[in-house]
């Protein structure tokens, strides 16, 4: 399993696919090899909704992690940071 968030190489976020193929794998394991999770499916339709809204919740912390480096941090959060540092 990859590990997201903080890392020591610093931040990884899942992409979509990933975390449908996560649910799918969880799915899966619970409730049979045979599920049909397809993007037609509606546990599948389910899996894209989620995912994508996960998703969305994943850029909002990699962009808050990004916000404390001078050196990747864009518009109100460096303003925001240069506010905290004095610059």
């Amino acid at each position: 399993m990859t590990t997201y968030g903080v890392t020591p190489e610093g931040f990884r976020r899942p992409t979509l696919e990933e975390l449908i193929r996560q649910f799918e794998d969880e799915e899966r394991a619970e409730i049979g090899d045979d599920l049909d999770v397809s993007a037609e499916s509606i546990p599948g339709q389910f899996n894209g909704i989620y995912g994508r809204s996960l998703s969305i919740a994943w850029e909002a912390l990699e962009a808050a992690y990004h916000g404390f480096d001078p050196d990747a941090a864009e518009g109100r959060l460096l303003e925001m940071l240069a506010k905290l540092t004095g610059t």
